[in-house]
């Protein structure tokens, strides 16, 4: 199973369950392909996020470790291709780089509230 496709099955669970109401914040795995670099990036990063705070107290630091990892890894390439994309006339104010901005600073704040 793609590695996307298991941090989707662990946060979708969750969201689906506690809504009201439909959400359109809800991104189906089938068009995350279509979003920009950076928001795609970000949204992994969250999906991660939300992993790792679920593993139970005694899972092991490697399992841990290698989340972390890939937590900052995708958090590094969401900055690189945010960074390209404000570079850039005809993206820096488009409305997926605005998007992608708001998004991956309400995930940093999220996150350091957490970790």
């Amino acid at each position: 199973m793609p590695l996307a496709a298991l941090d989707n099955d662990q946060v979708y669970p969750a969201l689906l369950f506690n809504q009201l109401v439909p959400s359109p914040f809800i991104v189906p795995i089938e068009v995350v392909h279509l979003l920009p670099t950076s928001l795609n990036h970000v949204l992994t990063s969250m999906a991660l996020s939300h992993r790792i705070l679920k593993l139970p107290r005694d899972a092991g630091r490697a399992d841990s470790k290698r989340m972390l990892c890939r937590l900052h890894h995708h958090v590094g390439i969401a900055i690189g291709a945010l960074n390209k994309e404000i570079d850039q006339p005809a993206t820096r104010t488009s409305d997926g780089t605005m998007a992608s901005v708001v998004v991956f600073l309400f995930a940093e704040v999220r996150k350091a509230g957490s970790l």
